[in-house]
């Protein structure tokens, strides 16, 4: 019975599917990126050799389906997401603080 327990625990690494997550994206100065979920411990993507130089700067876009880089060599790089499957759910509004 304990195996059991275990597996459940680790298919439901992200707790309630109800519960709200947040999506960060990371970039550092050895020209990678990553996308992350607050209900995963594994990235939903990690990318590198996109840039020469280190990454200056990132920003999604207000639907939250799309993630600008910019690098220090001028590139700039959108990368798009279908937030049914790479997120897990649909993207909402953000909060106003």
């Amino acid at each position: 019975e304990d195996e059991d327990e275990d597996e459940d625990e680790d298919e439901d690494e992200g707790g309630d599917e109800d519960e709200a997550v947040s999506i960060i994206a990371l970039v550092s100065i050895d020209c990678r990126f990553s996308v992350w979920s607050t209900a995963s411990t594994r990235p939903i993507m990690a990318g590198q050799h996109f840039f020469s130089q280190f990454l200056t700067d990132a920003a999604w876009s207000p639907d939250g389906t799309c993630l600008v880089l910019a690098s220090y060599d001028g590139t700039v790089a959108v990368v798009s997401f279908s937030p049914a499957t790479d997120f897990g759910g649909e993207v909402m509004d953000p909060v106003e603080t």
